[in-house]
């Protein structure tokens, strides 16, 4: 009598197949979708550069409200959720929003600022450095995070943010009076500004 063979997880095949072809086809549709949003992005930062050209507004609510409209019809008539295409375009308009803001938002004509933005690697700070930064200013960002950021890292009390022109504090609000604090202990002689 032969022994009887054991196939591993991996191995066993479902009815529609085994996990390893699907998860396979999965990855092969990860590379197309991410390649189908970068081509999206470089149409939307043309879109940018023409926005900027003619002094269009960096946001078209009515435009935002039409791709939505456009993707949960797409979505029904594949019956997919509405949910998960407005997700998805959720997603496509913010990142869409951020790589045309350096470009449509370049319109600051005085002069050079150095700036500080304190909370610079999180999600609003890290926006609002990309933002100055797109203006023209310098800026420098106070965080204490790993997070990775093409930003020059200082500390609170540090040169950078003594002579600062603009200090920006986009942290979350639990810590906020602390920073506050210690800015003003250290004398800060710039306009701090609070998200």
């Amino acid at each position: 009598m032969r022994p009887e063979k054991t196939e591993s997880r991996t191995e066993r095949k479902s009815p529609k197949g085994s996990l390893a072809v699907h998860r396979r086809r999965i990855r092969s549709l990860d590379a197309r979708i991410l390649d189908l949003v970068s081509r999206r992005m470089r149409v939307a930062e043309s879109i940018g550069q023409i926005k900027r050209e003619e002094g269009i507004p960096l946001r078209n609510y009515e435009v935002e409200a039409e791709v939505h409209a456009r993707l949960e019809s797409l979505a029904g008539s594949r019956g997919e959720p509405a949910a998960l295409a407005s997700d998805l375009a959720g997603f496509l308009i913010r990142w869409s929003l951020e790589a045309q803001a350096p470009m449509v938002e370049r319109a600051y004509g005085g002069n050079r600022l150095r700036a500080v933005v304190v909370g610079g690697a999180g999600g609003m700070g890290g926006w609002m450095a990309r933002f100055l930064n797109g203006q023209g200013h310098a800026v420098d960002i106070v965080d204490p995070s790993a997070v990775a950021s093409p930003f020059a890292r200082v500390t609170p009390d540090g040169r950078e943010v003594l002579e600062a022109d603009l200090v920006v504090v986009a942290v979350p609000m639990s810590v906020c009076p602390g920073i506050l604090a210690e800015l003003s202990r250290v004398g800060c002689g710039g306009v701090v500004l609070e998200l």
